[in-house]
């Protein structure tokens, strides 16, 4: 309880939130193919643009290196395909969306622990065009 005069005086942010977009990325366990010794995984991006915003392209960039090797500036090397940076794109072309990669690893790829990052590209409501990318994400091999 108050026990003396106050003077209250409500205080509002008048400015609207950043309009922002949205990728998240998630990752299934492998599971083996024992008829043909391969592995099965499935990388799922997820995106949303707010109002204003023109979607050009969502997917994810993935190399895949020796098992247990150091994965700390692959999430930078990540941002540039070339060379063993391999891309791949959605065919969803919405401003929002969820896009199952599925892809088989080879007997050889599946002994390789895979990183990826999953990016949306679009022009903002200014007309630049922008990349938004997910944290670095992972796959890694195991000991079948």
């Amino acid at each position: 309880h108050v026990t003396k005069n106050v003077t209250v005086t409500a205080k509002f942010d008048k400015t609207a939130p950043e309009a922002t977009a949205i990728v998240n990325a998630t990752v299934t366990e492998r599971v083996d193919d024992a008829a043909t010794g391969k592995q099965k995984v499935t990388v799922t991006i997820e995106w949303s643009l707010p109002e204003g915003f023109e979607f050009i392209e969502a997917g994810f960039n993935r190399i895949y290196v020796a098992a247990g090797s150091d994965s700390s500036n692959l999430g930078e090397t990540l941002k540039t395909v070339s060379g063993d940076v391999k891309n791949a794109v959605a065919n969803l072309q919405t401003k929002e969306g969820t896009y199952e990669f599925n892809l088989t690893l080879s007997a050889t790829t599946k002994l390789k622990d895979m990183y990826f990052i999953g990016y949306i590209k679009y022009k903002d409501a200014d007309g630049q065009e922008q990349v938004m990318y997910t944290n670095l994400m992972f796959s890694l091999a195991s000991n079948s």
